[in-house]
């Protein structure tokens, strides 16, 4: 799974809302990665969200919502296939 289809994963899950939040800082390039991401998802399990969900929480710190390793390292994890 690459990273594009885990943020499209997590952003679907948090809903429309939050997801216009985040595209508004996000570049072009990127926003269009992951909406292509969306568009070719078809159904994703409930594990599968699950641990995507989980992955995004255990790399963020719980206290703050920020990237305690810094934003290169969380985006390397999210990159990885």
């Amino acid at each position: 799974m690459t990273g594009s289809d885990k943020a499209a994963i997590l952003l679907l899950y948090l809903g429309p809302d939050a997801t216009s939040k985040i595209f508004e800082h996000m570049d072009d390039v990127d926003i269009k990665k992951i909406s292509q991401s969306m568009a070719r998802l078809g159904h994703v399990p409930r594990d599968v969200i699950q641990g995507v969900v989980t992955e995004f929480t255990d790399i963020t710190n719980p206290e703050t919502g920020f990237f305690p390793r810094g934003r290169n390292s969380s985006r390397r994890s999210w990159k990885r296939p």
